[in-house]
C-alpha cells in the first residue's frame, strides 16, 4: 500500500471542485493510502514526519501568491519539505510555482493574467512529459503569477510546454523526481479535460 499526501495549501481549506477531482482520480485505486495535511499543521512533527516519510507529496494550489513575503513565511515548513524529501513530488499550479521559487527562480505577474484567469487551452509537451500518454492535452488554467523564464531554468528543469502568456507551464526536474504543472489536472471542467487529469493524476501515483 503506497502512501500519498496531498498539501494543502488554498487559504481556508483546498475548494469542493478541486477536492471532488482528487477523489475522482485516487478513492478507487486500491493500492493507494491517501490524505490532505495543510500547510499549517506542519509544525506538528507528527504530520511533518508523516509526509516526510510518505511515497508522494502532491503540493496542491492556493489563492496565496509567492511574491509575497507572508506567503513565503507561511510556506517556510514546506519549502523546508521539499528540500528533504527525496521521493516524487508533483506541484499544481501554485504548487508548481513554489518549486520554481525553492530552487532559485523569480515568480512573477503575468503581462496578461486575464489569458490563463479560469480557461481550457491545450498544450503541446515537447520533450514528452512523463505524466501524460497523449502529449497533446487541454487543460484547466486559472492563475495570474508565472515562473520567470530564464535560460538557466534549463539546467535545472527540462520545460515540457508553453504558451505566449506563459513560458513555463509544465516541467521535469533534471535529477530529481518532481514534476510541475500550471494547470489542474484535479479539475471538473469539460468531461474530456476531467479524464486527462485524471490520467495524470494515476501516472503520478504509478510512480511511488
Amino acid at each position: 500500500m503506497k502512501k500519498l499526501v496531498i498539501i494543502d495549501c488554498y487559504e481556508k481549506i483546498i475548494t469542493p471542485h478541486r477536492d471532488k477531482g482528487f477523489q475522482n482520480a485516487f478513492n478507487n485505486l486500491d493500492n493507494l493510502n491517501w490524505e490532505y495535511i495543510r500547510y499549517e499543521e506542519l509544525i506538528n512533527p507528527s504530520k511533518y514526519t508523516l509526509a516526510l516519510e510518505s511515497d508522494g507529496i502532491i503540493i496542491s494550489g492556493s489563492q496565496l501568491n509567492i511574491p509575497d513575503p507572508s506567503t513565503q513565511e507561511k510556506m517556510s515548513l514546506l519549502i523546508k519539505l521539499v528540500k528533504e524529501y527525496s521521493k516524487p513530488i508533483l506541484g499544481i499550479c501554485f504548487g508548481l510555482q513554489l518549486i520554481g521559487y525553492i530552487f532559485g527562480f523569480i515568480i512573477q505577474k503575468m503581462e496578461n493574467p486575464e489569458a490563463e484567469w479560469d480557461k481550457e487551452i491545450t498544450l503541446t509537451c515537447q520533450p514528452p512529459f512523463a505524466l501524460l500518454d497523449d502529449q497533446t492535452i487541454e487543460v484547466d488554467v486559472h492563475h495570474a503569477y508565472e515562473i520567470q523564464y530564464i535560460p538557466e531554468l534549463e539546467e535545472i528543469f527540462t520545460c515540457h510546454a508553453s504558451t505566449e502568456a506563459c513560458k513555463v507551464e509544465v516541467i521535469t526536474h533534471r535529477s530529481r523526481p518532481i514534476y510541475g504543472v500550471q494547470f489542474h489536472p484535479e479539475t471538473y471542467k469539460s468531461e474530456k479535460i476531467v479524464e486527462s487529469g485524471k490520467k495524470l493524476l494515476r501516472k503520478f501515483v504509478a510512480l511511488l
